[in-house]
């Protein structure tokens, strides 16, 4: 990893979060001249990633996240079953990620997932 990304693992305490959560992690950067590639790979995670003051751009297999001063929170659902794709991260970013396990945000759903989440990656507002 970059010498300049700071990158914490969280796992969960409570015993019942512990069968639907992986991990949370916070991945961030002050650099300016940042860029960084990650790549992932088909599985049945699912992620809720949570960004301050990142724009986005959306290519066919990938997302550029640059840093954008005052932009809005940005909560994007990743659900990774079909084939690998790739984050960019330009410049400053703060991230928070949650990693459930299959299946496991559907205990926190009050309606089927496939209606939240229409593509592979999907702007997700759910909790508010």
């Amino acid at each position: 990893m970059h010498p300049l990304l700071r990158y914490n693992e969280i796992a969960p305490q409570a015993d019942q979060l512990k069968k639907l959560i992986k991990l949370y992690y916070v991945h961030q950067s002050q650099e300016a001249a940042l860029e960084e590639r990650i790549s992932y790979f088909p599985n049945y995670t699912t992620t809720l990633n949570i960004y301050q003051n990142s724009k986005i751009t959306w290519g066919p297999l990938s997302r550029t996240h640059e840093w954008q001063p005052n932009a809005p929170w940005l909560k994007l659902l990743v659900c990774k079953l079909d084939r690998s794709r790739e984050i960019i991260m330009r410049g400053p970013f703060n991230k928070l990620t949650i990693v459930f396990y299959p299946l496991g945000i559907n205990h926190f759903l009050n309606q089927a997932l496939s209606e939240l989440a229409a593509d592979h990656f999907s702007f997700f507002d759910h909790f508010g």
